[in-house]
């Protein structure tokens, strides 16, 4: 295929699938299915079915365990065909007749095991051109913003991303997901953090927050944001309030790290500056326990656990004092 697109050779694919298939499963090379994945399929699949979603995970944790987890929709019948040169995507082809999405079971999980080692420089290109061919499509847009920051090309992703957050807010489809316009703003701080420019990368992640309080996005990039201008006191309020407000969406947009060790990573630090060692002595055990071989999480914890023993030796020696203390004026009535 040249040019490469993504899309044409999942579409030429489906011409070898013999006809009396009722199922269709688009799965990849680098991708692995848990056991007796086609017997969920088939006790869930209802006679009017026309897709499936079923959980992904598009990485791991260091432990294995999913990292990354979303639902996913590549299950379907022959009523589609794949659109979009890049983070293809099945299209519904049938206009009189109703489409049927049919959650399968959680109990399906895809593995996806990434080659690190591959190069995803054609990706920019794709989405660039994806967006040229679908103007109008916003999750073109978001996938570009994502590909300019996975880039590191900062400063065109923050004007990309003011670009389109109006076309976004406007989009009379923006309920398909309300993620979206965080998203952008998580972008934009994460872009103007990576230049230096805390001060209005704290502005863009206060915007997410104040849109949509249950993305814990924005959360992550703010308490980081807070702990290096050393504003401990403006950390501890919002580590309080993504652990009260937020909630897991199982979406695209969210990244593995803002719903493993990192949270707890950045309560610890937070605690930690504030004087509450017990706290930061748990949240470093936590961080510890699910990023096993990070030496800084390993490094900050050892530092948490030696100032709680510090603490709770000097706190021992005080009450021992006291009870000398006690006995010899009691010695001396």
């Amino acid at each position: 295929y040249n040019p490469w697109r993504f899309d044409t050779p999942r579409n030429d694919s489906m011409q070898f699938v013999p006809k009396d298939a009722d199922i269709l499963f688009s799965t990849d090379l680098d991708e692995v299915l848990l056991k007796e994945w086609s017997k969920e399929v088939r006790l869930n699949w209802k006679e009017n079915t026309t897709k499936g979603v079923y959980l992904f995970s598009w990485n791991h944790l260091e432990d294995g365990s999913p990292g990354k987890l979303y639902w996913y929709d590549k299950i379907h019948n022959w009523d589609y065909t794949w659109k979009f040169p890049v983070h293809e995507s099945l299209h519904y082809t049938k206009k009189n007749k109703k489409e049927v999405i049919t959650q399968i079971s959680s109990r399906i999980l895809l593995h996806h095991y990434p080659d690190e080692t591959k190069s995803r420089s054609n990706y920019l290109n794709l989405t660039k051109l994806r967006v040229e061919e679908n103007p109008a499509d916003v999750y073109s847009k978001i996938y570009h913003l994502h590909e300019l920051f996975v880039s590191g090309m900062y400063q065109q992703c923050i004007d990309y991303g003011s670009s389109i957050i109006d076309y976004v807010w406007r989009d009379p489809n923006i309920e398909t997901d309300l993620l979206f316009v965080p998203d952008i703003w998580r972008h934009l701080g994460d872009s103007y953090g990576q230049l230096e420019n805390l001060v209005v990368a704290e502005y863009w992640y206060k915007m997410g927050i104040s849109v949509f309080p249950k993305f814990r996005e924005c959360y992550v990039g703010l308490i980081y944001v807070l702990l290096l201008q050393g504003r401990f006191i403006d950390a501890k309020e919002y580590v309080e309030k993504m652990f009260q407000q937020t909630e897991r969406f199982y979406s695209w947009l969210e990244r593995e790290t803002s719903w493993g060790f990192l949270p707890y990573h950045l309560a610890a630090l937070t605690y930690l500056e504030n004087g509450n060692i017990h706290l930061a002595k748990d949240y470093a055990l936590l961080s510890k326990t699910l990023a096993p071989d990070n030496k800084q999480v390993e490094e900050d914890y050892k530092t948490c656990l030696a100032i709680y023993e510090n603490r709770q030796n000097l706190k021992t020696e005080m009450m021992k004092q006291d009870v000398e203390y006690t006995t010899k004026k009691e010695e001396v009535n």
